[in-house]
């Protein structure tokens, strides 16, 4: 008696060779397309990664000691483009030991600190943010703190999230 060899059928191979590949397809789009979509969130600040600078050419970007005050002069100098979606910006003032830092969020007419218009008739005595192309694309800023700070960041915000780091300077005694 020969025995008789049984085999799937082609049509059974190729059915489960198919929801082989479906499945896999499946699990793949579920692991790559939120990857993917959370990555380009992230690509919004791309576009305003130098937007601000600390504008030197006014001989700010300083401290007076004795009196506590800050001078500090940014510039918007990027497109017009990249400038639609900011709200303002965030400074980051550095003291020497790195324990004292503050950071202050300054959007047009609002500041979470002690910090005002060097020219108080620029936004008729409310905060501007500086925007490159506008009436204001340079402002100067004066900020009050009896701590001792050495250097400052900028990062600009967009739509209530903080960017990296536009630009940073020093700061040198005033005078």
């Amino acid at each position: 008696m020969a025995l008789k060899k049984r085999g799937m059928s082609e049509v059974v191979s190729s059915l489960l060779l198919i929801l082989l590949t479906i499945a896999s397809i499946t699990i793949i789009v579920g692991v790559i397309v939120p990857f993917v979509k959370n990555n380009l969130s992230g690509t919004e600040c791309f576009k305003t990664r130098d937007y601000f600078k600390f504008d030197e050419s006014f001989g700010f970007n300083c401290y007076d000691e004795e009196n506590g005050k800050y001078l500090i002069t940014i510039k918007a100098s990027g497109d017009n483009s990249s400038g639609k979606k900011i709200e303002g910006f965030n400074l980051r003032f550095l003291s020497e030991d790195n324990v004292n830092n503050a950071v202050l969020e300054v959007k047009n007419g609002i500041a979470s600190g002690a910090i005002s218009m060097l020219n108080p008739t620029i936004g008729g005595g409310n905060l501007v943010v500086p925007f490159s192309g506008g009436k204001y694309s340079v402002l100067t800023y004066n900020y009050t703190s009896s701590v001792i700070y050495k250097k400052v960041e900028v990062y600009p915000l967009i739509e209530k999230k903080v960017c990296d780091m536009s630009d940073s300077v020093k700061l040198v005694e005033c005078g």
